[in-house]
């Protein structure tokens, strides 16, 4: 009789492991030797996010001076992972040359 429960036993400890090979909807495939970055958390942008800003006055090259900034405004809207705007179109902004 001490069989049959162990067998029992040992079919109630299989169960939670049968629904891991179940692919859950919230989270996909990443391949073998990539890394997972995680969206950033909604109101933050991460690292290396490209930013396009347009001068307000043109920049000569040819005279520009480091530490010498200029005017600018964000031309597109900045959104986060979620599609939240960060950034409106238009704000200001300013850009500095760093050398020349």
């Amino acid at each position: 009789m001490a069989t049959g429960c162990l067998t029992a036993l040992a079919i109630a400890a299989l169960l939670p492991l049968v629904s891991c090979g179940v692919r859950s909807e919230a989270y996909s495939f990443i391949p073998p030797g990539s890394t997972y970055v995680p969206p950033a958390p909604p109101g933050i942008l991460m690292a290396g996010t490209d930013l396009v800003v347009r001068a307000s006055d043109n920049i000569d090259t040819d005279r520009a001076v480091a530490g010498v900034t200029y005017p600018a405004q964000i031309a597109n809207a900045v959104v986060d992972a979620q599609g939240q705007t960060i950034i409106p179109a238009g704000s200001p902004a300013e850009l500095m040359i760093v050398s020349s």
